[in-house]
């Protein structure tokens, strides 16, 4: 691993303000007129502090003080991304950071709060203090975590972080958030971690066009690589696996770049591809100071980029998991596709070039998932799922990838292939293809559509990349999720 840039002292760059941790310190300049001190009223005194998901005692509709508990429930603690539009308002504000990026509003809000997570993955919000007047309210809040993120590269330490601040929200007479500012004690956080805070600058406004990094270390030992699917960023469509391996394996995931700009309904760029993806993660984890090689898993979209990942850069992979793989450019390169393959791959071509409508994503859901139990108007997901829903402009790239099938012949890393049994026959047939293609890989089949890994199969799989795992000798400490020139160890 290359050297690590010694990181400044905290507070160089563009943290120059004072830092004030505590609410009396968050008192000034933001209470000033925001609630006139004879016409106030208490909700909460911060010695009764109360977890920021608690709203079963507020009062229902017009209450600014549900809004703001709801931005740090749903939006800091459970990054339901869905609601970025429902309680951020256009012009949000944020007081401790003078952002030089063009991003603003309700993106440089989802953009803090990846950032802090990057660094913190399970930092935590609760409410200190509410304060309203009619249709405003002042938060005062704090913040719990632990430093076990690898950004910026910077080692994580396990240490402990708290953070505390300051959030006011207007209602308008319609009751939709009229305005939301807030400081989230920025300097705090680079303080705390010891961070260059032009570092920091640089990880909040990443260029669009590239994929945000989430890496876990508490242990050493071979890291996990998790690769999203196209639809939701890989700590969501991962979610519940990260929370089985993040106490004993490092794990890493990341958002695509198709993903990051279907939020913003943004165009396609040119030249975007399957090789703009890993090229871009590639560079993320360098720059991170994340180095492998890793166990890589992917599902799906995430399949055909794992897989071109691991061609591209064998040295970083020490096993290799897909779960039903949408690789066609295999079977074309092998002569081994058929005219029902064929015209499936045109159907989804024409149906990523429609106009993209939350009907036709549920019915493309629908047909994806490939399980007649599945309802994707009855997702938990549902609504962060149509909040991306742009990601379909991107799927085109999926089926006009091609590469060299030769290549699958030099794989020397165990390869696991993952197939549901109720499958279609693309990607049995790329299941197939791969199997007899790498050397010594094996299939294996578990019940289910496209998706045999959640659900009933949850459990199972994790069985099963446990027992792979093992056999391919993954708990030998030969690869480290680590800040670049450090050793990592458990925090």
């Amino acid at each position: 691993m290359g050297g690590m840039r010694p990181a400044a002292t905290a507070g160089r760059g563009r943290c120059r303000m004072t830092t004030h941790t505590g609410r009396d310190a968050a008192r000034g300049s933001s209470r000033e007129g925001a609630v006139r001190a004879s016409d106030r009223r208490v909700i909460r005194p911060a010695a009764a502090a109360r977890p920021a998901t608690d709203t079963s005692r507020a009062p229902r509709g017009g209450d600014p003080t549900i809004v703001a508990r709801r931005i740090l429930s749903e939006l800091w603690n459970g990054e339901e991304h869905a609601r970025l539009f429902d309680l951020v308002d256009p012009d949000c504000a944020i007081d401790d950071w003078p952002s030089s990026a063009p991003a603003c509003g309700r993106l440089l809000l989802l953009n803090l709060i990846d950032t802090y997570k990057a660094f913190v993955p399970d930092l935590q919000f609760q409410v200190e203090e509410e304060i309203s007047e009619s249709r405003r309210a002042m938060c005062y809040w704090s913040a719990t975590g632990a430093h076990h993120g690898v950004a910026g590269g910077v080692q994580p330490t396990g240490n402990a972080v708290r953070l505390h601040g300051v959030m006011t929200v207007a209602l308008s007479r319609r009751d939709t958030v009229e305005h939301l500012r807030a400081t989230w004690d920025i300097c705090g956080l680079i303080q705390q971690l010891g961070l260059d805070a032009r570092g920091f600058d640089a990880a909040l406004n990443l260029p669009i066009a590239d994929v945000r990094v989430r890496a876990i270390s508490r242990t050493a030992g071979v890291p996990l690589l998790f690769f999203p699917v196209m639809s939701l960023p890989g700590w969501v469509t991962w979610r519940r696996f990260i929370d089985v391996y993040k106490t004993r394996r490092s794990v890493v995931t990341f958002q695509t770049i198709g993903n990051r700009l279907a939020l913003q309904h943004a165009p396609v760029p040119a030249g975007y591809d399957i090789r703009s993806e890993t090229a871009a993660m590639w560079c993320r984890l360098k720059e991170a100071g994340i180095d492998g090689p890793f166990d890589v898993v992917g599902h799906s979209a995430g399949g055909t980029l794992a897989l071109d990942f691991a061609l591209e850069h064998p040295h970083q992979v020490r096993s290799l998991v897909l779960v039903e793989p949408s690789a066609a450019w295999i079977l074309e390169g092998l002569g081994r596709s058929t005219d029902e393959i064929r015209r499936h791959v045109r159907d989804r071509l024409t149906e990523y070039r429609r106009p993209v409508t939350v009907a036709g994503y549920a019915r493309f859901l629908k047909q994806t998932y490939l399980d007649p139990r599945y309802d994707p108007y009855k997702s938990p997901r549902w609504e962060m799922l149509c909040t991306y829903k742009d990601n379909m402009r991107f799927r085109s790239a999926l089926y006009t990838h091609a590469d060299d099938v030769a290549r699958l012949a030099s794989v020397t890393y165990p390869t696991m292939l993952v197939r549901g049994r109720h499958s279609d026959a693309l990607h049995g047939a790329v299941i197939d293809a791969i199997r007899d293609a790498v050397p010594h890989a094996r299939v294996v089949e578990m019940d289910g559509g496209h998706v045999p890994h959640y659900g009933d199969g949850f459990e199972p799989f994790v069985r099963l990349l446990d027992e792979f795992h093992t056999a391919a000798g993954a708990a030998a400490p030969t690869g480290d999720v680590s800040a670049r020139g450090h050793d990592l160890q458990p925090a």
